[in-house]
């Protein structure tokens, strides 16, 4: 059974802020963000390898590689995060949300601002 200390988030993620179910930005809490790269993090329950696709729009990129060195902000299992930047305070290209899977629980966090 999962305890509350397994279930936290990294230390480093921040939870993402809705408002009536509009994104607010991480850095100045404005709700102007326009999303850009999504990296796709596919992976079994501590499997050893995960594959990684990415897309920018223009080109899409897969790969498998041992989890361990892909940035998958997911230590069990698999993740989607999507880069950001924000029109008010020009956090751009530096804001990422994670959505991952960790222990049966979702965990919606901003991994990057």
């Amino acid at each position: 059974m999962a305890t509350a200390e397994s279930l936290r988030p990294p230390a480093e993620a921040r939870p993402a802020t809705l408002s009536d179910g509009i994104l607010r930005c991480p850095a100045c809490g404005e709700d102007y963000l326009h999303h850009g790269r999504v990296t796709v993090y596919s992976r079994s329950e501590d499997a050893e390898t995960v594959r990684v696709i990415t897309t920018d729009g223009k080109t899409t990129m897969q790969e498998t590689s041992p989890n361990r060195e892909t940035g998958n902000p997911s230590s069990r299992r698999g993740a989607v995060c999507i880069a950001f930047s924000c029109e008010t305070c020009g956090a751009d290209g530096h804001l990422e949300l994670a959505i991952v899977q960790h222990r049966g629980s979702t965990w919606l966090r901003w991994v990057r601002w």
